[in-house]
This record gives structure tokens, C-alpha cells and sequence, in this order.
């Protein structure tokens, strides 16, 4: 089914039936203060997003989750990692897309593939200053101060300049209509999510009850079938349905 036939069938905007379980990657901090809080405080969105915007980073894998959690630092606190490598997972009775977005570093390519497809209707959102409220939220987060995002002014050809080109700094990811374009060396990485926040954000304000359509679209069409990446932004801590810790050999949970 494609989107378009997609959005008569379907009247609501946000909210997917669970329930689902979402995974976390990352230590038990320094004297287990990590563990600690998840124990007795349940999941809540803490650390930044490297320029997207905060908050609680999932996976819809466990084994994505587990990996980010062995080669990476803390992403809860963004802080050096400590302790020991720990998965987290969470029961989420509803997936409501007004607190939760695309993870966008993860999804950067499919975020330029879909636009890329779709620049003429994109391009009727005219210049788009961002809304104080998300300004401000991302402003928070190292520093981003994003301006206005100029969709008439957006291109296909050219609307790879919204992310870095692999050659450039050894990371990032070229326009998905690339002739060069190859969905592994041009995944993006750390660093591409702030290029990509404001457009994201910005679509979001200009039009939000498509946003989400949107959001829930790609999330119920590629779940289960490849690991997703999401971020949630609600105030409401999330259940914790298990944690379990890597001792160096195995992962074993925490009693």
C-alpha cells in the first residue's frame, strides 16, 4: 500500500497500537548511578541528541541496542562510558507519534529519500520560520540555533547540501539520488542529525497532523522488518521491563 492510499484509509494522526518493547544501549554509570535511576525512576528522556534535540533514544532491536551499548559512550547522559555495558528495555502500551519522532541521525537517508521524491509538495511550505517551542528545544542541545528553513527554495539535485558528503570529513552520507549513493558507506553518523533537525522540525511545524501521518506510516510499514530508531520527548517515565548487564562474557539480567 503506498502512502497516499494510505492516508484515506487511516483517520488518525499519531498513535499505534502496542504493545511494543523498545531497547536502550548503555552503561550502569559511575557506582551504578545508571542502573540506579532506571531502577527506581523508570526511562526518561536525559541526554542530548548531538544537535537533533533530547531525548530517550530506543532501538526496536535488541541486538542494535546491545551493540550501541559495548562500542559506544553513555547515550543517556552523554558522558564517557562507566561501569558496565547494559541494555535497557521498555514496554510502551501505545507508540503516539506527538511525543515520539524518527531518531534523525538514524534515519537521515530516509528522511533526503523521501524528500527528495516529494520536493514539489515541499516546496508549498514556502519559507518556514520554526515555532519558538522548538527553536528552544533545540537550541538546548549543544548549542543549535536553528533559523528558517526555505522549503520553495529546495531543490532534488541539490538537496544533498542539507547533510555532509562522505568525502568530505569521513562520515555522513551523499543525496539518496546520487549516482554514488550506497546505503552502508553513506549512513549517517554523528554529526548529520543537526543538519537535518531544523528541516525535520520544521516540516513538523508547518505541518504536523502530516508529520505524524507520516512518522506512523514509516514506522508501522518497515517494523519488524528492519531495526528502527526512535526518540522520545514525552514527561511521562516509561516502564522498565528489564535491564541487563554485560560481565565481560554474557549479558545477564539484574535479579
Amino acid at each position: 500500500m503506498n502512502f497516499k492510499d494510505w492516508l484515506e484509509l487511516y483517520e488518525e494522526a499519531t498513535v499505534v497500537s502496542g504493545p511494543f518493547t523498545f531497547y536502550h544501549g548503555t552503561d550502569t554509570g559511575k557506582d551504578g548511578e545508571v542502573l540506579k535511576a532506571f531502577m527506581t525512576q523508570g526511562a526518561k528522556p536525559i541526554g542530548g541528541g548531538h544537535g537533533q534535540g533530547g531525548g530517550f533514544f530506543v532501538h526496536t532491536t535488541p541486538q542494535a541496542a546491545k551493540t550501541h551499548a559495548l562500542d559506544r559512550p553513555n547515550l543517556t547522559t552523554n558522558t564517557a562510558s562507566a561501569g558496565m555495558p547494559m541494555l535497557v528495555a521498555v514496554e510502551v502500551p501505545t507508540l503516539d507519534f506527538s511525543v515520539w519522532d524518527l531518531d534523525i541521525e538514524g534515519h537521515g537517508a530516509d528522511l533526503l529519500r523521501y524528500a527528495s521524491k516529494r520536493m514539489p509538495r515541499l516546496n508549498k511550505l514556502g519559507a518556514q520560520q520554526l515555532v519558538p517551542q522548538t527553536a528552544d528545544y533545540l537550541s538546548k542541545d549543544k548549542g543549535n540555533t536553528p533559523g528558517q528553513v526555505n522549503f520553495d527554495k529546495s531543490r532534488k539535485t541539490k538537496f544533498g547540501t542539507l547533510a555532509f558528503k562522505t568525502t568530505d570529513v569521513g562520515f555522513g552520507y551523499r543525496d539518496p539520488y546520487h549516482k554514488d549513493y550506497d546505503p552502508v558507506e553513506d549512513a549517517p553518523s554523528a554529526g548529520t542529525g543537526s543538519r537535518l533537525a531544523p528541516f525535520y522540525y520544521a516540516h513538523k511545524d508547518a505541518a504536523a497532523d502530516r508529520h505524524q501521518k507520516l512518522e506512523k506510516w514509516f514506522f508501522t510499514k518497515f517494523y519488524g522488518k528492519r531495526n528502527l530508531l526512535l526518540k522520545y520527548r514525552g514527561t511521562e517515565p516509561l516502564m522498565v521491563r528489564q535491564l541487563l548487564i554485560h560481565n565481560g562474557n554474557d549479558w545477564v539480567s539484574t535479579g
